[in-house]
């Protein structure tokens, strides 16, 4: 992977319908960055199909976690990657498109006067599209907690992130 200025991190479960779509577009709204997915072991073989796709891509890598693994832990291990390989900036997203990949150039562009970007649903301007009541009910409520005991001023859970990855050293992601 070649060491761009920016890294996106999208930690994947059985996208494997997703992440030729998501990939390409990425690379055309951020042509400057580095994709890594960082796949769950997927049944579906989404690591595989990505690497067939965009193996040849210097910009491009998977890594494959095994063992325990969680949504959270895959953007730790996204956190340790960025951080070890001196990224400027993260960005963090789904590959299920519940994030706009048309919105990262401009929280891109916000994180340069800012340590911490998020774009939200939440948040004027934001919406949700095409999604069962239980999983709306899911994100509202953690978007709630989070909102509540760690976070008060921001509506954050479930979203797109950018973060200034030189900051991001000095937090204990282990």
């Amino acid at each position: 992977m070649e060491n761009n200025d920016i890294l996106i991190v999208i930690p994947t479960y059985n996208e494997r319908e997703n992440v030729s779509a998501l990939v390409r577009q990425l690379f055309q709204m951020v042509p400057s960055s580095d994709v890594m997915l960082i796949d769950d072991n997927s049944p579906d073989g989404t690591a595989e199909y990505a690497q067939q796709l965009f193996g040849a891509n210097q910009s491009f890598s998977v890594l494959v976690r095994r063992g325990s693994r969680s949504f959270g832990r895959s953007l730790l291990d996204g956190y340790r990657v960025a951080v070890e390989r001196g990224y400027a900036r993260l960005v963090q997203m789904d590959a299920d498109f519940s994030h706009d990949p048309n919105m990262v150039p401009t929280l891109i562009d916000a994180s340069r006067a800012a340590d911490v970007v998020i774009g939200s649903r939440y948040c004027r301007g934001g919406r949700v599209a095409n999604w069962p009541w239980h999983r709306r009910l899911l994100s509202r409520f953690a978007n709630e907690y989070v909102a509540r005991r760690e976070l008060p001023a921001s509506r954050c859970a479930t979203a797109q992130v950018v973060f200034a990855a030189g900051r991001a050293a000095r937090w204990n992601v282990s």
